[in-house]
């Protein structure tokens, strides 16, 4: 399997997982798409195959992508919906395994 389709079908089951069991808005669904498919990017531009292979590294390049012009909360938000789909997927056994650091924007 493609790197580009590991990571799409982790955030199809992600998205459907809050869907289904969360009953998230499609507004917020929208939101998480969009926020994952930019991080999806990056990682497989990183040369990652799935979302298995994040590591620290990885989320703090990832982060770092993300300042000015952005604000902050947008940065925040980014982040909080790529912490969300790397929780779901280590609760099912096939997210990175250590937990990854609370990137935070420092005031």
């Amino acid at each position: 399997m493609e790197a580009q389709d590991r990571f799409d079908d982790a955030i199809e089951r992600f998205l459907d997982y809050l869907r289904a069991e969360r009953g998230a808005s499609e507004h917020t669904l929208a939101a998480y798409s969009s926020d994952l498919r930019q991080a999806l990017e990056h990682f497989v531009a990183q040369g990652l195959a799935a979302f298995d292979e994040v590591g620290a590294e990885h989320l703090l390049a990832y982060q770092a992508t993300l300042g000015p012009p952005l604000a902050s909360t947008t940065m925040q938000r980014k982040l909080s919906s790529l912490r969300s789909l790397l929780k779901f997927l280590k609760r099912r056994g096939s997210g990175p395994p250590a937990d990854l650091p609370s990137a935070r924007h420092q005031k």
